[in-house]
C-alpha cells in the first residue's frame, strides 16, 4: 500500500463524486439528438473503457487486501479509506446501472478472502455485501445477459456465461466465508451508516444485530441453489448449506437447554420465594383465628339429597348384609381346616427339595441351534431311509439340502487361517494424524517437540483433541490402534480390567496410546506422532493430516518433508486449520484434498470454510471418513470394503477345509449332532470323549 496506496485509492474515488450528475449527461435526449452516430459510438466506447478502468482499479485495491498476511499490521489511514471506497463501490445507483455491475462484479471476482482474514472492521462492509450477492445468485444466466446488453454484440456468450459462473463461484465462497457470523456473534450490535453523497445532512445511523442477518444468507443460499447450472457451483453449495444446517441446528438445541435451564431457575426462585414466607408467618406472633365446621355450614343443593345415605342403605339390604356374614363364617371355618390338614402332611412327609438336572455332555447346543433355526432341514431324512447317497440326494432335492458345511479342523493351518479371518475389522477403518505448526515452523519436521508443552499450544487445540474420540492404551486396545500389526488383538480380562493411568498429549503417539472414535460402520483412531515416516506410495491406505497453523502458508503441500514433495505422492492428503483472531477457524486443503472434493460432494470440509470450533472435531471426523472412503472407491482393485475382504477369506477357508468325502446323509446328520468318526464304534456315553474337533459353517 505505501507503493499503489497515494494513487490507486485515488484513482477509485475519481468517479464517486459525479455519479449522480452522470446519468443526466447520458440520458439526456436533447443533446443526444444533436450529436452524430460518430460521436455516440465514440462515447460509448470512452465509457466502456473508463468503466473497465474503474473495475480494474477496484479489482486492484481488493487484491491487495485480500493477500495480506493474517497478523499483517494494516494501517487505519488505509482500513477507513478502503472500507469506504467498497461501500460506495458495491452500492448500485439508478442511472448509472452500466458502471455500477461492472465495479460490483469486478470487487465480488477480487475480494473472496476478504472475510477470512484477519481485517480489522470488515464486519461493517456484510449488508452491502449481502446485497450484491443477491443480484446474482437470485437472477438466472438469460436475466444477466439481457441485463448485460452492451456485451451482446461485442463479447462471445460462451465468455459471457463463463464469467457468470465465476461471479457465482466467488459470491458462493463469500457466504461460506460468512455463513458462521450471526451464529457466532448473534446479538451483537453493529452500527450501520447511510451514503454520505445521498444525505449530506443530517446523517442518521441503523443498528443491526449479527443475528438479523441469519435469514438473508439462508435467502441467499435457496436463490442460488434454485438458478444454479454449474457443477462445482452446486458442490459448493451443498457444503455451504451443510455447515449452516449444523450451525442452525446446534443453535436450536442451545436454545432448548437455555429454556430448560432458566425454567428450572423460575422454579428454584419460586420455592425459595414459599419457603421465606413460610418462615416469616412462622416467626410472626399472630394467630389465625379458628374456624369452626360448623359455623360456614351451607344449605344441601337437589343434587346431594338424591345420594342415599349410608344408613338407608343398610337398612334396605339388611337380609344379603345377613347372608354375607353367613358364608363370610363358614369360609373362616374352612380355612382354618385347610391350615391345620397342610401342617400335618409336612410334619408326616417333607417335600423334596428342587434341584436342577445334571449337566448333558454327549451333544452340544450350537448343533441343535442350527436344527431349530432350519440351517439343517430333518424333513430330508427319508434319504437315510432310502439310503441315497450325499451327491444323489443335492440332485434329487436341491431344496432339501443343508445350508451348513462341516470343515475339518485337525489340519495343522486350519487354526492359523481363522487367526487370519479375525484380524480382518468386519468396518471400515482409517487414521487421522495430528500435527502442530507454531509460528515460523515450516515444515512437520520441525513440529515434533510442540507436544512436550501443551501450555504453549492454543487452548483451541487441545479442546479440538479431545473431543475426536476415547483415549485408550494400544496394548490394551482390541480395535484399530492406526497400525494393522497392533490391531484386532485378543486382550486378556486382566488387561481390560487393569486401571489405566492418565495420559499427556506426549502420550497420545500411536504407539503408547490413540484416540479412538468408532460407530456401526466406522473405527477410527487419531494420533499425534513424535516422527513422520516414509511409508511406500503403493500402499492402498491414504495418509491423511490434520495440521494446526498458527501461520497461513502460501502452499499447503510445502509442509511435507522434501522426500515427500519429490515422490508427487498422491496418497497424502492434508486438513489445515489456520484459527482466526475473532475465534473462528479457517480450513485449507492441498491439492490431493481438493481434488478429492471436486470429485466428491460428500466431503463436509472445503476450502476456504470458516467454521467454529463446537463443529469443528465432528466435520473433521467426516471429512477424514470420506476421504478414506473415496481412495478407496478410486483404487478398487487393491483396497476393498471390509465385507468384500471377510467374504472372500471365508470362501478360501471353506474350500481349502472342507470335508469333500461322499458321505452319505445319515452320516453328515451323525457328524453334526454326534462323533464324525466314531459312532459306529463307540457308546453314546463316552461319545464326549472321543469326539473330533469338527467346524460347522453357516453359508449365507
Amino acid at each position: 500500500m505505501h507503493l499503489y496506496g497515494p494513487w490507486i485509492l485515488d484513482a477509485c474515488l475519481l468517479q464517486m463524486k459525479d455519479r449522480y450528475t452522470r446519468s443526466s449527461t447520458i440520458v439526456n435526449t436533447n443533446d443526444s439528438a444533436r450529436m452524430n452516430e460518430t460521436d455516440k459510438t465514440l462515447d460509448i466506447q470512452n465509457e466502456r473503457l473508463m468503466d473497465e478502468a474503474f473495475a480494474k482499479s477496484f479489482a486492484t485495491i481488493c487484491t491487495i487486501f485480500g493477500s495480506a498476511h493474517c497478523d499483517e499490521y494494516i494501517h487505519l489511514e488505509y482500513l477507513s479509506r478502503f472500507y469506504y471506497i467498497l461501500q460506495q463501490g458495491l452500492r448500485f445507483y439508478q442511472g448509472d446501472e452500466q458502471r455500477s455491475l461492472t465495479i460490483i462484479e469486478s470487487i465480488l471476482l477480487n475480494s473472496a478472502d476478504l472475510f477470512r482474514i484477519n481485517l480489522r472492521g470488515i464486519n461493517i462492509l456484510l449488508p452491502l455485501y449481502l446485497d450484491a450477492i443477491e443480484y446474482y445468485l437470485q437472477n438466472d444466466f438469460q436475466t444477466y445477459i439481457n441485463n448485460q446488453s452492451y456485451m451482446k454484440s461485442t463479447i462471445n456468450s460462451s465468455i459471457i456465461y463463463d464469467r457468470y459462473i465465476r461471479i457465482r463461484s466467488k459470491c458462493i465462497q463469500i457466504l461460506m466465508s460468512i455463513v458462521s457470523l450471526p451464529f457466532h456473534y448473534e446479538h451483537l450490535q453493529q452500527i450501520l451508516f447511510e451514503d454520505y453523497f445521498e444525505k449530506s445532512h443530517d446523517v442518521q445511523t441503523i443498528v443491526k444485530t449479527f443475528f438479523q442477518y441469519r435469514v438473508k444468507i439462508f435467502q441467499l443460499l435457496l436463490y442460488g441453489l434454485k438458478s444454479e447450472q454449474d457443477i462445482m457451483n452446486v458442490q459448493l453449495l451443498f457444503g455451504t448449506f451443510r455447515l449452516a444446517f449444523s450451525l442452525s441446528a446446534h443453535y436450536e438445541r442451545q436454545q432448548v437447554k437455555s429454556d430448560e435451564k432458566s425454567n428450572e431457575r423460575i422454579l428454584n426462585e419460586n420455592d425459595k420465594t414459599i419457603s421465606s414466607s413460610t418462615i416469616s408467618s412462622l416467626n410472626n406472633d399472630h394467630k389465625e383465628k379458628l374456624i369452626l365446621p360448623h359455623s360456614t355450614r351451607n344449605e344441601r343443593a337437589k343434587s346431594e339429597l338424591s345420594i342415599p345415605t349410608l344408613n338407608s342403605v343398610v337398612k334396605r339390604d339388611e337380609e344379603k348384609l345377613n347372608l354375607f356374614r353367613t358364608l363370610k363364617t363358614k369360609q373362616m371355618k374352612i380355612e382354618e381346616y385347610a391350615l391345620q390338614r397342610t401342617t400335618y402332611l409336612t410334619n408326616e412327609k417333607p417335600i423334596p427339595e428342587c434341584k436342577p438336572q445334571e449337566r448333558q455332555t454327549h451333544f452340544e447346543s450350537i448343533r441343535l441351534f442350527l436344527s431349530h433355526y432350519g440351517f439343517c432341514s430333518l424333513d430330508s431324512m427319508h434319504h437315510i431311509i432310502n439310503g441315497k447317497e450325499w451327491n444323489e440326494s443335492r440332485i434329487i432335492d436341491h431344496h432339501l439340502q443343508p445350508s451348513i458345511q462341516l470343515l475339518d479342523s485337525n489340519i495343522t493351518t486350519f487354526m492359523d487361517d481363522i487367526k487370519k479371518l479375525d484380524k480382518i475389522s468386519p468396518t471400515l477403518y482409517c487414521t487421522g494424524q495430528i500435527f502442530y505448526l507454531k509460528r515460523n515452523q515450516y515444515t512437520i519436521n520441525e513440529s515434533f517437540l510442540n507436544m512436550k508443552t501443551p501450555e504453549q499450544l492454543n487452548p483451541s487445540f487441545l479442546t479440538m483433541v479431545s473431543q475426536f474420540g476415547t483415549v485408550v492404551e494400544v496394548k490394551r486396545h482390541c480395535g484399530w490402534t492406526g497400525d494393522i500389526e497392533t490391531s484386532w488383538k485378543t486382550v486378556s480380562v486382566t488387561q481390560l480390567n487393569k486401571c489405566s493411568t492418565s495420559k499427556t498429549l506426549v502420550d497420545i503417539d500411536g504407539d503408547d496410546s490413540i484416540l479412538y472414535w468408532v460407530d456401526l460402520t466406522t473405527e477410527m483412531a487419531f494420533y499425534l506422532p513424535h516422527h513422520f515416516s516414509i511409508v511406500d506410495n503403493q500402499s492402498s491406505e491414504m495418509r491423511i493430516l490434520i495440521v494446526w497453523l498458527e501461520e497461513f502458508p502460501d502452499d499447503l503441500d510445502s509442509i511435507l518433508p522434501i522426500q515427500e514433495q519429490q515422490s508427487k505422492t498422491r496418497d497424502i492428503s492434508i486438513i489445515g486449520i489456520h484459527p482466526l483472531k475473532n475465534h473462528l477457524f479457517r480450513i485449507l486443503l492441498n491439492s490431493n484434498a481438493q481434488r478429492i472434493q471436486s470429485a466428491c460432494a460428500s466431503i463436509p470440509l472445503i476450502d476456504g470454510m470458516v467454521l467454529p470450533l463446537h463443529i469443528l472435531p465432528l466435520f473433521l471426523r467426516q471429512a477424514v471418513n470420506n476421504l478414506s472412503r473415496r481412495k478407496r472407491l478410486e483404487d478398487s482393485q487393491n483396497s476393498q470394503t471390509a465385507y468384500s475382504i471377510r467374504k472372500k477369506r471365508i470362501t478360501k477357508i471353506i474350500d481349502k477345509y472342507q470335508n469333500r468325502t461322499n458321505h452319505n446323509l445319515d452320516e453328515f446328520f451323525q457328524n453334526i449332532f454326534f462323533s464324525s468318526t466314531t459312532f459306529k464304534s463307540q457308546p453314546i456315553i463316552n461319545q464326549s470323549k472321543s469326539r473330533s474337533n469338527s467346524m460347522i459353517v453357516v453359508q449365507s
